[in-house]
């Protein structure tokens, strides 16, 4: 608030008629409190707090995504577990005196809802609270907060537009409320795909736990996937059909690794973009298959030495289509003139349509995988040399450029299937209230 008093003395002493100039404006300058996080520690979390979910506490993802949203403050009352950085520290009852958003530390929110807050706040009198799915209080948003209090007050509960309901907010009191704060997160990190999925909700978001809780930098897990690969181009080599199905199975754990590690820089909220060697992980892996399994066909010494050398040629060039994707890779080439067509896109040109609950299964690998059980090395052989024809298709087309095309400008049939998932944060629409 800015009040601009100009000085009026009497006659003479610089006032009106004085005939001296007239005084500066003299300018009172009164700052309003900004909107506020307040985090109280839940009384009736049954739950680690300190050990959050999908690799951070909630109270400090929410305190980031607060601030991201345009939050002035975060405020954090005694007894909240994993207190956010930067964070101030206050005791119940020491003075807000602002708008103010109170929350629990076991509380997630969608980012269009602080959003929503900032753009249309409370009135000074107005003050209601967010309940979440199950009913029970999550948040107090305020229009006036006058101090830190003991606990959440239970008032009416605020009307949001349509989309924003309970559904979009969550608290984690006990464990089984976790899988519906983890969709949440995942929706905002653009993974929501993965909730509707059998094989996400299997396979990559329990993957994806795993490797939030694996200490160190994520080029850790691109390391291990990149060993990963070369693992499975040696384990083929080995006798009998137990070489080809470990050799597939680590297929299939890179290709988990592979999709996973956008994803978790995205849920960690790290900064740091990610290594050209990690994306190279599953062509890389594709291309020491083929090799360790053309060797185990080529030294079979029944195979006529013609065959054998047709086989080693086939072998060459299947193993180098692969190699040359993960060099497009290594140079920024995304999605490249060698990507792998996905197979529900080709489904899709078919006009089949897969469930969600059938996306996202790497189904390269796990054909190759349940060929390999049959113990005919010749059959995952095959599988792969097929997909390494298959990423002609781009090339032959021409549909892509030197540079790379802009993403999202493939069309269905033509995305990368090797690629990592390009994930962005969900944009949130316009607050309507």
């Amino acid at each position: 608030m800015i009040d601009e008093r100009e000085g009026r003395g009497p006659p003479g002493e610089g006032g009106e008629g004085s005939g001296a100039e007239p005084a500066m404006a003299e300018l009172v300058i009164e700052r309003v409190p900004g909107l506020a996080l307040v985090v109280l520690p839940d009384p009736e979390a049954q739950v680690e707090r300190e050990r959050g979910l999908l690799g951070r506490p909630l109270a400090s993802r929410l305190a980031a995504a607060a601030v991201a949203a345009g939050f002035d403050r975060v405020l954090v009352a005694p007894g909240v577990a994993a207190p956010p950085e930067h964070a101030e520290e206050v005791a119940t009852y020491d003075p807000v005196g602002g708008p103010a958003l109170l929350v629990y530390d076991t509380a997630h929110l969608d980012t269009r809802l602080l959003d929503l807050m900032v753009r249309h706040p409370l009135d000074a009198d107005e003050q209601f609270t967010l309940y979440d799915g199950a009913g029970r209080p999550t948040a107090l948003f305020s229009g006036h907060l006058a101090v830190v209090p003991d606990h959440m007050p239970v008032l009416e509960e605020l009307d949001l537009p349509e989309g924003l309901g309970p559904e979009t907010l969550g608290r984690w009191v006990f464990e089984e409320d976790g899988p519906r704060i983890e969709a949440l997160i995942l929706r905002h990190h653009g993974a929501e795909a993965w909730t509707r999925s059998r094989w996400g909700r299997r396979v990559m978001i329990p993957a994806l736990r795993l490797l939030c809780q694996v200490p160190g930098p994520v080029a850790r897990i691109e390391a291990g996937a990149l060993l990963a690969a070369a693992a499975a181009g040696l384990a083929s080599v080995i006798p009998a059909w137990v070489g080809p199905v470990l050799g597939a199975c680590l297929l299939v754990l890179v290709a988990v690794l592979h999709r996973a590690v956008e994803p978790l820089r995205h849920v960690l909220e790290l900064d740091a973009p990610p290594d050209a060697l990690g994306r190279a992980a599953r062509p890389l892996a594709h291309a020491a298959v083929i090799v360790g399994l053309t060797y185990r066909l080529v030294a079979d010494a029944e195979r006529p030495d013609l065959a054998g050398l047709l086989l080693l040629v086939v072998g060459i060039g299947a193993a180098a289509l692969p190699l040359a994707r993960a060099r497009e890779h290594l140079r920024g080439q995304t999605p490249g003139a060698f990507g792998l067509p996905t197979a529900d896109a080709w489904l899709e040109r078919l006009g089949v349509h897969l469930p969600d609950r059938w996306r996202g299964v790497p189904w390269l690998e796990v054909a190759c995988l349940l060929t390999a059980l049959s113990g005919i090395p010749e059959l995952p052989w095959m599988l792969l040399v097929a997909a390494s024809l298959a990423r002609l298709w781009r090339w032959f087309v021409g549909t892509a450029r030197a540079d790379g095309p802009r993403r999202g400008s493939a069309g269905p049939g033509e995305r990368s299937g090797d690629e990592s998932m390009e994930l962005e944060p969900r944009q949130p629409p316009a607050a309507s209230t």
